[in-house]
């Protein structure tokens, strides 16, 4: 009927990113809520062309990824893995102080050689931390771009490179 829903059997579920792969399937990021487990997380969907869930990514075409974190951007590197970036949030729905950088396969497992099993989390504010975007520059290092917040509670423009590997490029 030209719409679709996917349920991830939590109490809120939002997309924030989409992209289209080149054999027509689409990827949404964004994040579910779990209120009963007080919980906020990453996930990622996988659509066949038609809108139908693709089972070949991850068994059921959906991805939770229980980490604490909302994912606000996404991209997808030449090699097909996908990169989702965002930022920690507190079960109180308080934003946290740290960007949020998960890699999956192109199956939808996690990517374990990227950071720390498949995850990078960088603290950088004293609170309300989040990176809303995330490009691949053409070396394969990653810049996310959001914003930090000072203990006075002023905003900053912040951007953070990573090396391919998910470890910070202390160069920048």
């Amino acid at each position: 009927a030209g719409k679709v829903t996917t349920d991830f059997d939590t109490s809120y579920d939002g997309a924030n990113a989409i992209i289209q792969q080149a054999d027509g399937k689409l990827v949404v990021s964004g994040y579910a809520r779990n209120v009963a487990a007080n919980a906020y997380n990453m996930v990622l969907v996988r659509y066949n062309a038609n809108g139908s869930l693709d089972t070949t990514f991850d068994t059921d075409g959906k991805v939770i990824h229980a980490n604490g974190a909302i994912a606000y951007a996404m991209i997808q590197q030449p090699d097909g893995k996908l990169v989702i970036a965002g930022g920690l949030r507190e079960s109180s729905g308080v934003i946290g102080n740290s960007f949020v950088l998960v890699r999956f396969s192109t199956i939808g497992s996690l990517d374990t050689t990227f950071g720390t099993g498949g995850t990078v989390t960088t603290a950088i504010g004293a609170s309300e931390t989040t990176a809303y975007s995330l490009v691949q520059q053409a070396d394969g290092k990653l810049v996310a771009g959001g914003y930090s917040t000072t203990p006075t509670s002023s905003r900053n423009a912040t951007l953070v490179r990573y090396n391919t590997d998910g470890s910070l490029d202390t160069g920048f």
